[in-house]
């Protein structure tokens, strides 16, 4: 795990771990289909997720609700793996987070999803405000382009 801190390390571990938790609960609930529990993970008041598709912008507590009914309507069955790869930052009440998590759905084979989250710490706990994922591709950096050759 990676992390870079501009507050004391003491302080710095404890909230790097409980940004680690919370985004674990999170994938945990999300893979329950529980959205009661996932919005207890965000901040109410301000959050946008991207997901993986251009038209899924998700900035309200319906539009959440929505975009998890029609996963579970698509999928049936959601099971996240382990976050590997961690880079957190943290400092005051601002962190980021980066990480790669597996995803299989409706019993499929494991797609690995790369997450970038913004949290904001409110009353001493850590809550979601950004979130985006994509699904990165293998093979295909500008070195192994070049290494190819032209087409």
């Amino acid at each position: 795990m990676q992390t870079a801190c501009s507050v004391a390390p003491s302080s710095a571990q404890s909230d790097t771990d409980q940004v680690i938790s919370s985004m674990r609960r999170l994938l945990d609930a999300y893979a329950a289909n529980n959205p009661d529990a996932v919005i207890d993970v965000i901040d109410r008041e301000r959050f946008t997720l991207f997901g993986s598709d251009v038209s899924e912008i998700v900035r309200s507590e319906t539009e959440l609700r929505s975009m998890m009914r029609d996963d579970f309507a698509l999928w049936r069955t959601a099971a996240f793996g382990e976050m590997r790869d961690q880079s957190v930052w943290v400092d005051d009440s601002v962190a980021t987070q980066m990480f790669h998590v597996g995803l299989s759905v409706g019993g499929r084979a494991e797609v690995l999803i790369r997450v970038t989250a913004v949290w904001h710490k409110r009353a001493g706990t850590w809550k979601l405000v950004q979130s985006s994922n994509t699904v990165p591709t293998v093979g295909s950096s500008a070195r192994e382009l070049l290494q190819r050759g032209p087409r």
